[in-house]
């Protein structure tokens, strides 16, 4: 309490009863404080429990591969011009072929107007218009036949040879292997996709084990090229590298990846340490 006395101010200590009274005003307003704060944390709490959080890599446990990743923003700068190709611009169209593989004539037997038979009449041509065909597909069997004979001379029984990779009574030939090489190496093709499409497009009988098989012979065949490009990506002073899990069979592999300018190389071993040893014979 505050007293003025001769122009000179003095504090005088308050009362019990004034002390207590100004607890109360204090406390008065301190409650109706906490009663406002308890009610905005309560409107808090419901707007967030009606808002559906989106789960992602970084609130869970979902790995980052699950994220939905937000369309980029095009930083392509507005144009006037029209979509599609411009004026000059040198395109490219389906051309007809001088030299078809096959032409139907196409005359009428009647006349449409008047039902005159037209056999006989002299025909000239007034359009052609042409078709692009896939022609049907049908596998060529080819076989060899060794035969042998007896030398008149020596009495030799001279017996001829098959030709280099002919080794088994029934084999597929190196054009089936290049295209089951080319469509899962280049096209990325399953093993089964694979089956599938031989057996439904060239009508030929090929198991997943076939696939493999022939992929197996091919990649032997590549060996020394395999080599070389290793050797030039271990030289290089600079190789990006990369790695990324896979199940194969339901078993964890790794994918690794190294390359430079100008080679790529790939490996999926089982275990991860293939990576050091992949490459120590290079070193």
């Amino acid at each position: 309490m505050l007293v003025k006395l001769n122009k000179k101010v003095y504090h005088c200590p308050l009362t019990d009863k004034e002390h207590i009274s100004q607890l109360q005003v204090q406390l008065a307003t301190q409650t109706q404080q906490i009663k406002l704060l308890e009610e905005k944390v309560l409107l808090l709490l419901s707007q967030i429990q009606n808002q559906s959080v989106k789960k992602d890599s970084h609130n869970s446990s979902l790995p980052p591969s699950s994220d939905i990743v937000s369309k980029p923003k095009n930083l392509r700068i507005a144009s006037d011009r029209k979509s599609g190709g411009q004026p000059g611009h040198k395109g490219s169209t389906l051309e007809m072929s001088s030299t078809p593989d096959k032409i139907i004539d196409l005359k009428s037997a009647f006349c449409s107007k008047c039902g005159q038979n037209l056999q006989g009449t002299i025909f000239t041509l007034k359009a052609t218009r042409q078709v692009v065909e896939i022609p049907p597909i049908k596998p060529i069997y080819e076989e060899y036949r060794q035969y042998s004979c007896q030398c008149p001379r020596c009495q030799n029984q001279q017996v001829s040879d098959f030709p280099s990779g002919v080794n088994a009574p029934i084999q597929y030939g190196s054009s089936v292997q290049s295209l089951v090489s080319y469509l899962s190496i280049y096209q990325y093709v399953p093993f089964k996709r694979l089956q599938n499409i031989f057996s439904q497009v060239f009508s030929i009988p090929l198991s997943q084990g076939s696939v493999g098989n022939i992929l197996e012979r091919s990649a032997q065949k590549c060996e020394s090229v395999y080599q070389i490009i290793k050797q030039q990506i271990a030289q290089s002073p600079v190789v990006g590298a990369d790695e990324t899990g896979t199940k194969v069979n339901g078993t964890k592999w790794w994918i690794w990846v190294w390359q430079n300018v100008l080679n790529t190389a790939r490996a999926a071993p089982l275990y991860r340490c293939f990576r050091q040893s992949w490459f120590s014979n290079n070193r």
